[in-house]
């Protein structure tokens, strides 16, 4: 039996945490006044496509809309996902957003995302507060 994973999520505005674990950026943009040294990995990847996220954050489309438009764009990534439970498994993961909502943002959405596949469920996913283009594409540690 391997340990359980513990994904978080976290407005990358709030304070870093010990409890924090390894923390990825999941917007497609970087948030206006966020210091670079506040996250790990920033990857663009697994954000929804620009003309998702402009509908959605221009209001043009209900928050439900959204999660499905972009839980169906992540399913087609669904192998570039893997590699985010070894992270999980190991110090757990914070998923970090930039939005001013603290209940729908990409973060929540990703979030949401593994809580629906049974390969999460069975790492435990805990509750909290992709677009593969290039290899190296829309990779970023800081």
């Amino acid at each position: 039996q391997g340990s359980k994973s513990m994904i978080y999520v976290k407005s990358i505005f709030d304070t870093v945490s010990d409890e924090d674990g390894f923390r990825i950026l999941v917007e497609p943009v970087w948030p206006k006044k966020a210091h670079h040294g506040k996250t790990v990995m920033w990857l663009r990847y697994l954000a929804p496509s620009p003309e998702l996220y402009n509908k959605f954050a221009g209001d043009m489309i209900p928050w439900e809309d959204f999660i499905v438009r972009y839980h169906r764009e992540l399913d087609r990534e669904r192998t570039s996902l893997k590699d985010l439970q070894v992270y999980s498994r190991n110090g757990g993961l914070t998923l970090l957003y930039g939005s001013g909502t603290t209940d729908h943002n990409t973060a929540v959405a990703l979030k949401m995302f593994f809580e629906k596949d049974p390969d999460w469920i069975n790492y435990g996913v805990v509750s909290g507060t992709s677009r593969k283009r290039n290899p190296g594409s829309g990779l970023c540690i800081f």
